[in-house]
């Protein structure tokens, strides 16, 4: 029986034989899996703007219903109690879901401030534009395959881990955003009855 390989790759035989994946094909493979992991973060980032405008929009309705709110509040007895759960509840819930949909527009890399996996890059933006134009051409006209395919590799698996921690902060935020909308409603509806 054949080996199980990934749709996209042909099928090797290992360091022994022959059939390997010679490296432009393997570089071209990564160099593809780095754009996905890419535009994983750039479905995040859509994610996450709906997101921060229902916070705003519930924001400035809670605002304009201030009075309704505050009498229910001066209440005595459990309905005050009730209404303050609920107004705490709807303003953790929000502010912690507006914080983390926040986050998703800052990525950041794994280990930041560590430039140790980086700083000599010939794919990674930040190391390119910081590299003077006759040595990233000099570098990149003379850069052995396998040192490419290890930058590259380098920079899926910093993507990868970016985008993984986008799509959480998204998870989080919608999880915590049923939370607000709840909350919200319930109060929106006892201020105005």
């Amino acid at each position: 029986m054949p080996p199980v390989t990934a749709p996209f790759l042909p099928p090797t035989r290992g360091p022994a034989g022959g059939d390997a994946i010679p490296p432009v094909e393997r570089i071209e493979h990564h160099t593809r899996t780095l754009d996905r992991n890419i535009l994983l973060t750039y479905m995040a980032d859509a994610k996450a703007a709906p997101i921060l405008a229902l916070h705003a929009t519930l924001a400035a309705i809670a605002v304009s219903q201030t009075p309704e709110v505050r009498r229910l509040l001066e209440r005595d007895g459990p309905g005050r109690v009730a209404a303050g759960l609920l107004l705490a509840l709807y303003v953790l819930t929000s502010a912690g879901s507006f914080a983390l949909s926040m986050l998703v527009y800052m990525p950041r890399a794994p280990h930041p401030g560590v430039r140790a996996r980086h700083g000599h890059s010939l794919v990674y933006f930040d190391d390119i534009q910081a590299t003077p134009a006759e040595e990233f051409l000099a570098r990149s006209r003379a850069v052995h395959p396998a040192d490419l395919e290890d930058d590259v590799l380098r920079q899926v698996h910093t993507v990868a881990a970016i985008a993984a921690r986008k799509m959480r902060f998204v998870q989080q935020s919608f999880l915590a955003s049923g939370a607000t909308l709840g909350a919200w409603l319930v109060l929106m509806v006892w201020a105005r009855a």
